[in-house]
């Protein structure tokens, strides 16, 4: 049995990836803790950490560098 609402998530998590692949922008995938899943984005200047929490969750941290 398929749940629609995990399915909705996953397809915006890998739009998300393929609009960053189609930018050049650098990601790495990251699994930091057992729930969560991130994407590192890297951009001149900046730093951001994308968190996608199994419950629907989903965190933004940017970090600006001198």
């Amino acid at each position: 049995m398929k749940n629609k609402g995990v399915f909705v998530e996953l397809k915006e998590f890998i739009t998300l990836l393929n609009k960053l692949e189609k930018n050049s922008v650098y990601n790495k995938l990251n699994k930091v803790r057992n729930e969560a899943i991130m994407i590192e984005i890297a951009v001149p200047g900046q730093r951001w950490e994308i968190g996608f929490l199994e419950d629907g969750t989903v965190y933004i941290e940017k970090f600006n560098s001198d």
